[in-house]
């Protein structure tokens, strides 16, 4: 089958973004990392955001094959990994940008002076606790209710599923 133009443009843009986006996570990684002295929250989940874009990134090309072959070649254990790992990126991705959200929010309502009490410092770092698990749990179990909810779609259209996600 052959493929029209606005495939043809899409992959095509999808192959410009994938090294722009792989060196851009990789700079803001190596940002951090190296250039950082003094970690707060919202560095360490922006640090964390970079990571699960880039390991998006990394999966960008099984879809620029899927978009311009129109049909996969891979086998279907790694098309329902690929799915798996993109509805965990999506998910974890919201909810790291919720964090930083939350994050924000405390420290523009909190005061000072409050903040750094001792107490209220075991609570929020009970809290950050808290919510990496509960993060780390839905990010994990959400793709897969996803994908078991989407079982009876994936057979009637086929793998066509896979287009559908960008």
């Amino acid at each position: 089958m052959r493929s029209s133009a606005g495939t043809i443009t899409v992959a095509l843009v999808l192959c410009i973004f994938l090294p722009i986006g792989i060196s851009r996570n990789l700079l803001i990684i190596w940002s951090i990392l190296a250039q950082t002295h003094q970690r707060s929250i919202t560095t360490l989940l922006i640090l964390n955001l970079a990571f699960a874009d880039g390991f998006l990134m990394f999966l960008l090309p099984f879809f620029i094959v899927y978009l311009v072959k129109h049909t996969w070649i891979f086998t279907l254990p790694l098309c329902k990994i690929l799915l798996y790992l993109c509805s965990t990126n999506m998910y974890s991705s919201v909810f790291l940008i919720t964090l930083m959200s939350l994050h924000r929010m405390v420290a523009i309502f909190v005061v000072v002076n409050i903040y750094n009490h001792k107490i209220l410092n075991r609570i929020w770092t009970s809290f950050h606790g808290f919510a990496s698990m509960v993060t780390f749990i839905s990010s994990s179990v959400n793709p897969v209710l996803y994908t078991f909810a989407r079982k009876s779609f994936i057979k009637r259209d086929g793998l066509a599923f896979m287009a559908r996600l960008f």
